[in-house]
């Protein structure tokens, strides 16, 4: 009731007094800086009696009437002025949203605009509010474990001693952040010369932004990097206090979903990547994280929004790639996964998900095969890195260690539990992607390496996996459910040209025996049913058969002492397939060869020139004299 009666008097002196808005927000500006510095010094805000709560309400009140129906957000947008905010100090040398830092000039008499201080200050202090709440939080959690349990009075007297007046429950607060994170959200996306009226035009936002043209972006206004930082921050505030939430506020929601969708594929307006990254670990949240009816309603939402389906998937394979040089890049990847495994069981999705990879392949052949690239390397490095901790774990479980090697077996536990639950994330997730056409994974570039972690893996499962399983279940991990998925990659590929040839001449990893093993395994333990056991046993025979042929090849190989050094490869020494000239140094190579060196590094090995798969030149005379060579020396 009294702050209602402050909001109503400040009301009548700013309408009887147009100046007093000026000298209203320069109030609530000092009064913010003041609880900011107490913050950053001391973690809390050491003040009784609700002062920060009041100051809070009375910023929510003001903005009650503009942010009181969603539909009518798009009116009010108009009303924040980016280039006013850039003349604030606190702006200076900020990071823009389009890569730049803010060196905006402030002129002698900025125009004032009482809306836009109000909505900037408003989300800086319920950005404190969130911080101030997580703090109270841990520091209740502590003082629990500290305290008498049984003495809540102890508990009380601590906690107001630390001032904190924070009301983490309030459903009027939680519903006010919520509305005014929404409004952000769209005024970011309205900010990038994005027209929106209504919000029936959510829908048709996320073409826009692909088309934005980030040179002609750099010339404009711009927000800081951390407004959008505040608006994922508080959306996650916001989901952890009330997961039901937005889900009673439908517009919110629609903006907020169709805001993070826009997010995640765009580096040409977001291109900081831990941006985009939070975007995807909040969808991930908010659709995996509990199986529950408000997680169905969430992935209903998505589902809905016309570009979710067709673009969602490019989207998650372009922030792979993009978090390859990111600290952590291995749990944003495992969301990203996790994303795309649930898209793709979706089976009110598997016509659309095919004709989007179908789409994808004439699209962004070479994003394609960077994520290809990317992909199994990654497995290559969860699984050796995690078998190189698991030998340390097993040495030092039965030895005295000293404090310092205690916690590294500790760090080592928690990160073998990490890589594997990741890898296995990761093997589940391709055994649905390659239901899909993957002719990234069967390219020469990616294939060879692809089919060499598949037998790698299946000849840990069997000599350090299941031979230790007794060991291997303390990390909660289970090998016979990686196999079972392996399994699957193999039944969804065998028929594809190439695979099982591939498969056989992997000379480091490729075992015969093991195949023989899993069959046995499968049969005893009904890991697959009948029909998939019986194709196994038919991939097995065609597997033996191929290694007899490569055997022969391999012998007739060995047996050739006078083959021309121009047939071979000059960086691996392997007889070219494909040769081609590359233009500048005129060297020629295979293509395999070159194509995997031009995914990470786009030039000439030889002379350090510009380099493209485009720009390379056939030689169809060599390839047919090196066929015809091996042809009269199979005759002999």
């Amino acid at each position: 009731m009294i702050i209602d009666g402050v909001v109503r008097v400040m009301k009548i002196i700013m309408k009887a007094d147009p100046k007093s808005k000026q000298s209203f927000t320069d109030w609530l500006y000092l009064t913010l800086e003041g609880y900011k510095i107490r913050f950053k010094t001391q973690n809390i805000i050491p003040i009784n009696k609700g002062n920060f709560m009041n100051y809070l309400l009375v910023l929510l009140k003001f903005c009650q009437d503009p942010f009181k129906d969603p539909l009518t957000f798009p009116n009010w947008l108009g009303r924040i002025d980016i280039k006013y905010l850039q003349q604030k100090p606190i702006f200076q040398n900020e990071s823009l949203l389009n890569g730049l830092s803010n060196q905006y000039q402030p002129s002698q008499d900025p125009k004032y605009s009482f809306f836009t201080e109000l909505v900037f200050i408003t989300s800086q202090a319920l950005q404190l509010y969130q911080r101030l709440t997580y703090e109270f939080d841990r520091i209740t959690q502590i003082l629990r474990l500290q305290c008498d349990t049984r003495s809540k009075v102890k508990l009380e007297c601590y906690t107001g001693r630390f001032g904190f007046e924070v009301h983490m429950d309030d459903p009027y607060l939680l519903e006010q952040i919520l509305k005014l994170i929404a409004f952000s959200a769209l005024f970011v996306l309205n900010s990038f010369d994005i027209p929106i009226t209504n919000l029936s035009e959510l829908a048709e936002i996320f073409p826009k932004t692909k088309h934005i043209n980030r040179k002609d972006f750099q010339q404009r206004p711009c927000l800081p990097i951390y407004w959008v930082d505040n608006i994922i921050e508080l959306m996650q505030f916001t989901k952890n206090a009330d997961r039901g939430l937005l889900l009673r506020n439908p517009h919110c929601l629609k903006i907020l979903m169709n805001f993070l969708l826009c997010i995640i594929p765009n580096s040409q307006w977001i291109p900081a990547p831990h941006i985009r990254s939070q975007a995807v670990n909040i969808i991930h949240d908010f659709i995996l994280l509990k199986e529950d009816t408000p997680a169905k309603q969430f992935a209903a939402v998505f589902s809905s929004n016309p570009y979710y389906a067709k673009e969602i998937i490019p989207s998650l394979i372009q922030l792979f790639i993009d978090m390859e040089r990111t600290v952590g890049k291995h749990s944003i990847r495992l969301e990203c996964c996790q994303l795309l495994e649930f898209i793709l069981k979706e089976k009110s999705l598997a016509e659309q998900n095919l004709n989007t990879f179908t789409r994808l392949h004439q699209e962004i052949p070479d994003q394609l095969l960077k994520f290809g690239m990317l992909y199994v390397g990654d497995l290559a490095y969860l699984l050796d890195e995690a078998l190189q901790r698991m030998e340390k774990i097993f040495t030092n479980q039965s030895s005295q260690l000293s404090l310092e090697e205690e916690e590294n077996y500790i760090i080592n536990i928690e990160t073998v539990i990490s890589y594997l639950m990741t890898f296995q994330t990761y093997y589940e997730m391709g055994s649905w992607l390659t239901k899909f056409p993957v002719d990234f994974l069967l390219s020469s570039e990616v294939q060879d390496l692809f089919t060499g972690q598949l037998n790698h893996t299946l000849k840990v499962i069997f000599t350090s996996f299941l031979g230790k399983l007794g060991q291997i279940i303390q990390f909660g991990f289970d090998p016979i459910n990686l196999l079972k998925t392996i399994i699957q990659i193999f039944l969804n590929l065998h028929k594809k040209d190439g695979f099982l040839e591939s498969i056989v001449s992997d000379t480091r990893n490729f075992d015969i025996k093991l195949f023989v093993k899993v069959s046995n395994i499968c049969d005893r333990y009904d890991i697959i049913d009948d029909y998939e056991l019986l194709d196994w046993q038919g991939i097995t025979s065609k597997v033996q058969e191929k290694r007899k042929g490569k055997e022969e090849a391999d012998k007739l190989l060995s047996q050739i002492e006078d083959l021309p050094e121009e047939f071979l490869d000059p960086l691996v020494n392997e007889v070219m397939k494909d040769p081609v000239m590359l233009p500048a140094s005129k060297v020629i190579m295979d293509r395999t060869t070159i194509s995997k060196h031009l995914l990470n590094n786009p030039v000439d090995p030889f002379t350090r020139t510009e380099l493209t798969k485009e720009m390379l030149i056939p030689v169809p005379d060599l390839q047919g004299k090196i066929q015809e060579y091996f042809k009269s020396k199979e005759k002999v």
